[in-house]
């Protein structure tokens, strides 16, 4: 069996016992993962975070575009899923930290160039809608992106509240069919780049 199929095996159990958690049924597909990293426009060194690594269709396309002294931190709270991210990915650039997103100030060496997130904040109360938000907003740094995925559209007025530019696109191949928010802190941010210049270390 191909490990592929072992990850979509994961899922589909994993799906079963902790539905609440994944907030979706079947692993994100190619293309809502390339619509997640599309907007980001490598530095040498950037630093990318990665919210609810799952079993790693997003963590795969990012690595695919992340250059060689990049550094991607994959946080996801399942313990299983990171077993199988440990297993599927032998890459230098990649630090798989199971620990919920919330601890990343006390995890990175400095401020991410860009937060890729597949928590399913919709399913989630306001408050903790609100709180993941204004979190991705505060330690960003200060030319980043922050971009979300989510299965209804109701995320542009409350991101707009904590960023300053709110984009979107939609994915019909998916399942299901999936929106995808990418959020700046600048207005002009309209190419986004995720440099090394734009890092600041964290106190």
């Amino acid at each position: 069996m191909c490990v592929m199929e072992l990850g979509l095996g994961q899922f589909l159990r994993e799906v079963l016992v902790r539905p609440h958690q994944l907030g979706a049924i079947v692993p994100s597909s190619g293309r809502l993962a390339r619509a997640m990293v599309a907007p980001l426009r490598y530095g040498a060194h950037a630093l990318i975070v990665e919210a609810g690594a799952g079993t790693g269709s997003i963590t795969r396309a990012i690595l695919q575009c992340l250059p060689r002294h990049g550094r991607l931190y994959a946080f996801e709270v399942n313990r299983k899923f990171c077993q199988y991210l440990r297993k599927r990915f032998a890459d230098h650039r990649l630090c798989i930290v199971n620990q919920p997103v919330e601890t990343m100030l006390e995890i990175l060496p400095a401020r991410p160039t860009a937060i890729i997130s597949s928590l399913p904040l919709m399913l989630f109360p306001e408050r903790k809608r609100r709180m993941y938000l204004a979190l991705f907003a505060e330690v960003l740094a200060s030319s980043g992106v922050y971009v979300q995925f989510s299965y209804r559209p109701g995320l542009y007025r409350l991101c707009r509240e904590y960023f300053a530019r709110v984009d979107r696109r939609f994915v019909i191949w998916n399942l299901p069919p999936a929106w995808v928010w990418i959020c700046t802190k600048s207005v002009n941010a309209g190419g986004v780049s995720v440099a090394s210049a734009d890092i600041v270390h964290l106190a």
